[in-house]
């Protein structure tokens, strides 16, 4: 009796040529007869084993005239290798009249104890005859994301076929035993959940420089290299395969097994993944990620996802136009503690930042986040301020356009949905935290915002719909080892939540059955992130849902949606953040020039005037201000005009040394002025250029000349609502288009000389 061997891979490149040889070598050592057919016929073993050239192969046997024995190659080391055809699944073409004596002819090899078919990579007809016609298959795979796409999908269609054999896994090339043990068991784990299969552990292969050595020198690796890594591994495995031998069902008639190889290629084989639940397929798992991850090999994933949850905040990107409108609201000085809150509050990329920030100021002894009121008021404005700047400074002068606009608005949408709905929930449930259920809303997917993040051209490849959220979770255990719950809920534990948030992120993937039995926030949560999309059919589940973890009505379950609803929509039209199907192209190019741009600006702005924090008295910051105007915009001659004690008159104030000192104390407007340009721009709070249309004042007139100009430019320095003064200067009649162009800059630059007036204000009052 002999014991036929399948060894395959769902994909070339994993090493499975080179194991076949080196396995039945070692079987050879142990002083059994094997013989290796080549069914994958191109790849030389015959010149690797014995130098050997075929002068036939199989289809001289099948469709001419040799006999089975005439062209079976003989090596001196007890292996015979059988050269297979050019063109296998022509058999399947056969008369019936002819299989019978090939199979007799087969029948006859009674002498060998192992028969290793070395097969094609992929799917194949052939290849699937031949994995259904013996009870064991060896699968080679890597840890290499495509491997395990390609292997289960090859598995899929061998249970689609009735496979009831045992399938043998073998993890080559990787660069220890435990990534190796955990390529396997995150790979059993999908398998068992999908398929009705069963499976072992074969051996482990670590890589080993040596088997490319022996590849170019055209020996086995057992030959030139005995005592290498893998060469031991390959004993290793081989030992485990001799002490099996015993198991009636893997020795069979060899004639017998090839009658069933005749059967197989000739009848009707499943060759594609059938639909299965949900409308999707599965092969829809593995092709999720079949382009572009090819690169990304599990050495490179499986730290990310198995470090004890590090994410790196700092690549978690944001909407570009909500970063775009803090730069606005930075530029103008109208970032207050109030916007600023809205900001992080809506974001969920920027609140693990700044949880990180507060976890990393706490002492071991701290209480532990509940709410999102605690990182505020730790933190301060000042902090809060500086790093949203650096947040949006890091997406604006990226060097390329990573976070696709599409997957963050549509995780934006979601995200913050989720939060205000599981607020609403808490509220309607009388659960005492509904702070605490926001901000568990708003971070519960945080690991996929990291996945994409860490991985965007992988990531980008899977199914993101919310209705694929199964499919999700599958492709994300087969390629990272761990769900984006998984991910974001230890990475989470570092930042010292409240172990209750932290569950909530873990859990909201898991099945309603075993939500059921869980605490409250976590059925929140999860009520919450199903919420979208918002379709009828979605609706109606949502609402039994409700009524089975909560027994909400649906009327109290609508009114939450509802509320949820219209602050969404308004917080989403504040910060200009459209609907993900509404976002393409062009729409992300053109908003990340625009807020390149800003930073541009904001860069600028913060070069010519210092952080305000630095300023300790009026004069100082005034001449500041005079040398930020001329650094950017190079006017040197120049008022600030500040307004009284009593507001009823505009000063010229300077500092020692400034232009026209001596009669600073004698410019003096008083804010009733008619046709005065600078009483204008400062009651309007908008800039004002002078114009041959528009008389002015004779004041006015009087500094125009003072400043040896033509036109007078007047830009307020407007912050947080308040006009704090007028920055005054004159230009020539050919600078008038320049300036028209950099209206939006000297905007800006006057909020920034307001913020830096109101911190010289704030120190004299603090001494």
């Amino acid at each position: 009796m002999t014991r036929t061997i399948i060894i395959t891979s769902g994909k070339d490149g994993v090493g499975k040529t080179n194991i076949c040889i080196n396995t039945a070598l070692e079987i050879s050592h142990q002083n059994f007869r094997i013989c290796l057919f080549d069914a994958n016929l191109g790849l030389a073993k015959a010149n690797i084993l014995s130098g050997l050239q075929p002068d036939h192969n199989l289809d001289n046997f099948i469709f001419g005239d040799k006999r089975l024995d005439e062209i079976i190659l003989h090596s001196s080391r007890d292996i015979d290798i059988l050269p297979g055809s050019s063109d296998i699944e022509k058999i399947a073409h056969l008369g019936k009249k002819k299989i019978p004596a090939l199979i007799s002819s087969f029948s006859q090899l009674t002498s060998y104890d192992y028969f290793i078919i070395d097969t094609s990579s992929g799917i194949s007809k052939s290849l699937i005859a031949f994995c259904l016609s013996s009870t064991e298959t060896f699968l080679v795979i890597t840890s290499e994301a495509t491997s395990l796409t390609e292997a289960y999908l090859l598995l899929r269609v061998m249970s689609l076929n009735g496979y009831r054999g045992t399938v043998r896994i073998i993890v080559n090339k990787c660069p220890s035993i435990p990534i190796s043990k955990r390529t396997y068991l995150r790979f059993e784990t999908v398998v068992n959940k999908r398929l009705n299969m069963k499976m072992d552990l074969a051996g482990i292969i670590l890589n080993d420089p040596n088997i490319e050595a022996a590849a170019k020198n055209h020996k086995a690796l057992l030959t030139l290299f005995p005592n290498s890594i893998a060469s031991q591994c390959i004993r290793a495995m081989v030992s485990t395969l001799l002490e099996n031998n015993t198991e009636a069902e893997s020795r069979t008639d060899f004639g017998r097994f090839w009658q069933h190889y005749f059967d197989f290629i000739q009848s009707d084989l499943v060759l594609t993944a059938d639909p299965i639940e949900n409308g999707t397929t599965e092969s829809s798992l593995p092709s999720a990620v079949h382009h572009n991850v090819r690169e990304y090999s599990s050495a490179r994933i499986i730290p990310f996802a198995h470090s004890g949850g590090t994410i790196n905040s700092l690549k978690l990107a944001s909407p570009v136009t909500l970063l775009s409108k803090s730069f606005e609201l930075q530029t103008k000085g109208e970032l207050s503690q109030k916007e600023l809150l809205k900001i992080f509050s809506s974001d969920p990329a920027l609140m693990v930042r700044a949880m990180q920030m507060f976890g990393s100021s706490r002492t071991s002894g701290s209480n532990r986040i509940t709410r999102m009121s605690q990182i505020f008021k730790n933190l301060g404005k000042e902090a809060l301020s500086n790093l949203l700047a650096t947040a949006s400074m890091q997406r604006a002068l990226t060097d390329q356009i990573v976070p696709d606009n599409h997957f963050l608005n549509s995780f934006w949408h979601h995200s913050y949905k989720s939060a205000l709905l599981a607020e609403q929930l808490a509220k309607t449930i009388d659960y005492p935290y509904p702070e605490e259920a926001f901000l568990a809303g708003l971070i519960h997917d945080i690991g996929r915002l990291a996945l994409q993040s860490e991985y965007p051209q992988v990531y980008a490849q899977f199914p993101h719909t919310l209705r694929d959220r199964e499919i999700v979770i599958e492709t994300e255990k087969l390629v990272f080892g761990r769900t984006h719950a998984q991910i974001g809920a230890e990475a989470l534990q570092v930042y010292r939540l409240n172990s209750f948030i932290i569950d909530a992120v873990h859990y909201h993937t898991e099945s309603e059955l075993r939500i059921k039995t869980g605490f409250d926030l976590v059925k929140i949560v999860f009520i919450a992130c199903r919420s979208t999309p918002s379709s009828q059919e979605n609706i109606k589940y949502i609402s039994e849902l409700g009524a089975s973890l909560f027994g909400l009505k649906p009327y109290q379950l609508a009114a939450a949606i509802e509320t949820a609803d219209e602050k969404l929509t308004e917080i989403a039209d504040y910060f200009h953040i459209p609907p993900a199907e509404e976002t393409g192209n062009s729409d992300t190019e053109n908003t990340q020039a625009h807020l390149r741009l800003q930073a541009v600006d904001y860069s600028i702005l913060q070069s010519a005037l210092p952080s305000p924090v630095s300023v300790k008295e009026t004069p100082q910051a005034i001449r500041l201000i005079h040398q930020g105007l001329d650094i950017l915009f190079g006017f040197k001659p120049a008022f600030c005009f500040i307004p009284d004690e009593r507001q009823s008159s505009l000063q010229v104030v300077g500092y020692p040394d400034c232009f026209e000192e001596e009669i600073l104390s004698d410019i003096l407007i008083s804010l009733h002025s008619e046709n005065s340009l600078i009483v204008e721009a400062f009651t309007s709070s908008e800039l004002q250029i002078s114009t041959d249309s528009n008389p002015l004042s004779l004041a006015d007139e009087q500094i125009t000349r003072i400043l040896g100009s033509q036109i007078l430019v007047s830009v307020p320095m407007v912050a947080r609502a308040v006009t704090k003064g007028v920055i005054v200067f004159g230009i020539k009649k050919e600078e008038l288009p320049a300036i028209y162009k950099q209206q939006k800059r000297l905007q800006q630059f006057g909020a920034r000389s307001a913020n830096t007036l109101f911190a010289a204000e704030q120190f004299l009052k603090a001494k």
